[in-house]
């Protein structure tokens, strides 16, 4: 009985493993997910997306359980992205940014897993271009 607001999807064919991230209404389900490290998780965050596209204006993020860390992006597009979106380059620009973006997530796998203190097992993104929004997903693997 939630209202969905959001859809996220995102899928690693190598791995055989995927996403389905949905955001509902009902803000006051939020429970504290803070963890060790957070501010630095989100400078990292804040790094690796200035180099694909800005600095995002907000990085929120999740500890689901020891395994799932969600990380929620605003405000990170560029004029050019925006650009694309409107002349209906939607699925183009959804296949670059996934590779940019994972590549460099990657690049930055060994800083994120010093602070998380965990294994990054698995790296998923996905974007709603209308709303400047983006999902990272990290599948982790806890070393203590």
């Amino acid at each position: 009985h939630l209202n969905i607001e959001e859809f996220y999807y995102d899928w690693n064919l190598e791995l055989q493993s995927g996403m389905f991230t949905m955001i509902h209404s009902n803000k006051e389900n939020i429970v504290n997910h803070s963890y060790k490290n957070q501010k630095l998780l989100h400078k990292e965050v804040e790094e690796v997306t200035q180099k694909a596209e800005k600095l995002p204006q907000d990085v929120s993020s999740y500890l689901l359980d020891q395994r799932t860390l969600l990380i929620i992006r605003e405000g990170i597009m560029v004029n050019v992205e925006k650009e694309l979106v409107q002349l209906g380059f939607e699925e183009n620009l959804t296949l670059a940014k996934r590779n940019l973006e994972k590549r460099l997530l990657r690049e930055h796998s060994q800083s994120l897993e010093v602070i998380l203190d965990s294994k990054v097992t698995d790296i998923l993104v996905a974007w709603d271009f209308h709303k400047d929004k983006s999902t990272i997903l990290l599948i982790l693997n806890p070393t203590s």
